[in-house]
């Protein structure tokens, strides 16, 4: 899966994140967001890799 298909994947989840190289994704969270909020994420990040 490429970097711009994990990214679109993720938008359609509700996660946005930016494609910035073939090989790399930017995660750009508020400075405010919660443990919670990033578990979440990251479990959102995990389902568009998958």
């Amino acid at each position: 899966m490429s970097h711009q298909e994990v990214g679109d994947r993720s938008l359609e989840l509700g996660l946005i994140v930016n494609a910035v190289r073939p090989d790399a994704i930017r995660f750009a969270p508020p400075l405010n967001i919660s443990g919670g909020e990033t578990a979440l994420a990251a479990s959102v990040f995990e389902k568009a890799l998958g």
